[in-house]
């Protein structure tokens, strides 16, 4: 209990003074969720500093769409065209790993063969599993979604595809391989508003959450988390590896003030 208390202390601490955050600050990896919904997509986000970014996709026909849903596929711009080859040509200018995670909204072994063909033509962008310290490559895909975690893991001919996990199957052996990430709904540990300053039942349970993850050598990231100043202190200081963001020109202002360095890469 003395370390939580502490822990309290200081996000108080954080939540009061943005000179005080500056000083004690935590490297994070600032992620662009959503990202092919946003104004200008792609562009900002590296204009931002965001070295992490998201797209939502599933297979309609032989094509692989954009979409966050399955209705109205037929309006649905393709992945490749769309999104990947605009990514592929901003990248060309960037010095810096970039971590795409797809998010898979209907998954098929069809879909999984399609995304892979599709990553196979552009393949000197990409990381290899087994081959993870090659300079000359600029992008880690990690899917996530409703998927076949250990499958995918376990199949060889999927090189490109590292996985964003689940904390349900944090123990299980097959997640010592190929998985850098642990991704949780904020709202399964708290209904905290983000707007006032967090309970203790919130920071303990937040706490032994991320600290269970860090000791497995993985990374931390919430979906449906707060856009506030006061979420974003609370959970730096906690140690939150992936910050994801909406707005992306708000939270790099926010930031810029603070002083904050994001970080780079994970790499």
């Amino acid at each position: 209990m003395k370390t939580i208390k502490i822990d309290y202390i200081l996000i108080l601490c954080l939540s009061i003074s943005s000179l005080s955050y500056a000083q004690i600050h935590y490297p994070i990896i600032a992620h662009s969720h959503n990202d092919y919904k946003h104004d200008i997509p792609i562009e900002n986000a590296f204009k931002f500093g965001f070295s992490s970014l998201e797209v939502d996709i599933a297979m309609h026909g032989s094509k692989i769409v954009i979409t966050h849903d399955i209705e109205e596929m037929d309006s649905k711009p393709l992945f490749e065209t769309s999104y990947l080859i605009p990514l592929l040509a901003q990248i060309q200018s960037r010095q810096d790993p970039l971590i795409l995670l797809v998010d898979i909204k209907l998954y098929s072994e069809e879909l999984m063969d399609k995304l892979h063909s599709t990553v196979l033509k552009y393949e000197e962008h990409f990381f290899i599993r087994t081959q993870e310290n090659n300079p000359a490559k600029k992008i880690q895909i990690l899917l996530s979604g409703e998927i076949p975690r250990k499958e995918i893991i376990e199949n060889e001919d999927f090189v490109f595809f590292y996985i964003d996990g689940r904390i349900e199957e944090l123990e299980n052996d097959y997640y010592k391989f190929y998985t850098p990430l642990i991704s949780m709904n904020f709202e399964d540990i708290s209904k905290w508003n983000g707007k006032t300053r967090p309970g203790r039942q919130t920071i303990a349970k937040l706490a032994s959450t991320i600290k269970r993850i860090h000791e497995k050598n993985k990374k931390v990231r919430f979906w449906k988390t707060n856009e506030t100043e006061i979420t974003w202190s609370t959970l730096m200081a906690l140690k939150v590896d992936f910050i994801g963001i909406d707005n992306t020109e708000e939270f790099y202002k926010k930031m810029k003030k603070m002083k904050l360095v994001f970080e780079k890469s994970w790499k």
